[in-house]
This record gives C-alpha cells, sequence and structure tokens, in this order.
C-alpha cells in the first residue's frame, strides 16, 4: 500500500512538471468538441455590443483617409484613428461616410456599392451576399484570439459577424439605389492605407442622411 501510494504521489508531480492540467469531465468534454473558450450568441455580440461601440467610435472617413495619404506616418495614424491588436492584425478603422450611391452590383456575390462623398472622392462598400474578411472582428477590441481554442472558430466568427452586416444591407435594401444618399458606418481594414490596396469599408450600420448632411 506504502509502494501504491508513492507511486500515485510521483505520478502526480511528474504530471504536474510537464505542464498538464487537471481538468473536470465537464471541461474535458468542452476540450473534445471543439468548443470555444468563449461562447457567444453572434447577433446579439454584433447589435449590443459592436455596432454601439463602432458609431462611438467612427472617425470621418475623409480624415481617415487624408492621415493616411502619408504612407511613412501610418503607425501614427493607426494609433491615433484605429486599431490593430498586435503585428499579426491590420489596423482597423472604424469609419463614417456620406453620400451619393453612384453604383450598385448586385450581379456578383461578393457585391460591392460605390459610394461619391461631398468632396468627390468615391468609396466601396462591401454589400454582399457574401462578404470576405475580418474587419468587423478585428475592429472590436474585446474579441481576441486568445479566447478560442483554434484559428477555425477564429475565423468562423468573422464569418458569422460578416453574415450579421449582411442582414443589415438586405433590410436597407430599398434604399441602396443609384441616385440616392446614404449615411454608412463601417470598418476598413489595412496594413498600410490606400496605397496598400483598395478601399473598401464592410458595413455594420446604413441610414439615410440627415437633411443638410
Amino acid at each position: 500500500m506504502i509502494v501504491a501510494a508513492r507511486l500515485v504521489v510521483l505520478c502526480l508531480v511528474i504530471a504536474l512538471n510537464c505542464g498538464f492540467a487537471l481538468v473536470t469531465q465537464q471541461e474535458l468534454a468542452k476540450i473534445r468538441s471543439g468548443q470555444s473558450k468563449t461562447t457567444r450568441d453572434v447577433s446579439s455580440l454584433y447589435a449590443d455590443k459592436i455596432v454601439p461601440y463602432a458609431k462611438s467610435h467612427a472617425h470621418d472617413m475623409a480624415k481617415v483617409q487624408k492621415a493616411l495619404a502619408d504612407d511613412s506616418a501610418f503607425d501614427k495614424v493607426c494609433k491615433k484613428y484605429g486599431i490593430q491588436k498586435s503585428q499579426a492584425f491590420p489596423c482597423t478603422f472604424w469609419v463614417s461616410l456620406t453620400g451619393t450611391i453612384k453604383q450598385v452590383d448586385r450581379e456578383s456575390r461578393a457585391g460591392k456599392m460605390v459610394i461619391q462623398t461631398a468632396d468627390g472622392e468615391k468609396v466601396t462598400v462591401l454589400i454582399g451576399p457574401i462578404i470576405p474578411g475580418t474587419d468587423i472582428r478585428n475592429g472590436y477590441p474585446k474579441i481576441s484570439y486568445n479566447d478560442f481554442n483554434n484559428q477555425g472558430d477564429f475565423a468562423n466568427l468573422a464569418e458569422a459577424l460578416n453574415d450579421e452586416a449582411v442582414k443589415v444591407v438586405k433590410a436597407a435594401s430599398d434604399a441602396l439605389q443609384p441616385g440616392k444618399r446614404i449615411k454608412v458606418i463601417g470598418a476598413y481594414g489595412t496594413w498600410g492605407g490606400p496605397a496598400a490596396g483598395p478601399t473598401e469599408v464592410t458595413p455594420v450600420a446604413l441610414q439615410s442622411p440627415q437633411p443638410g448632411a
């Protein structure tokens, strides 16, 4: 009996020193199922957390674009206006723009809408039904890769949030016609400003602008 007890203690010491952790049966089942550490109702996350955050942190698109025109100041501009969780992520800017719809492409699955602002600049807004990218997820600071068991779950959240954006677009579909004015609040991710690629905004809110806006 003494020998057996000593063996049990020895095994526990080895396990702890090798980095193993004892888990409950519930935790073990969670790990085996591949369930995220933090489970989320994506619709609630989008509507109750991300959209209000985007609205309160959105900067005028023209101001952001003007600041990004100086590529040498990208890090400074990102720090002032954007969010970059680490060097592994692009900088994401929450932006607000109002303008006239010039073109709506509904033929492609990755549909796009072109808006011309008052200063004559044209901005592309992604409208789906397939919206690629991870800008919405990356733009919300309370979502971390460490909240997930694997990269697949992390990527799935980005896709699910984009699906919520598609619902917003569908709800405003009647207003998305050339010649009409629209206000967009959305996320714009980039590694280095306009020079690094096209300026494409993933919308989280669409609305008719106030008179005079």
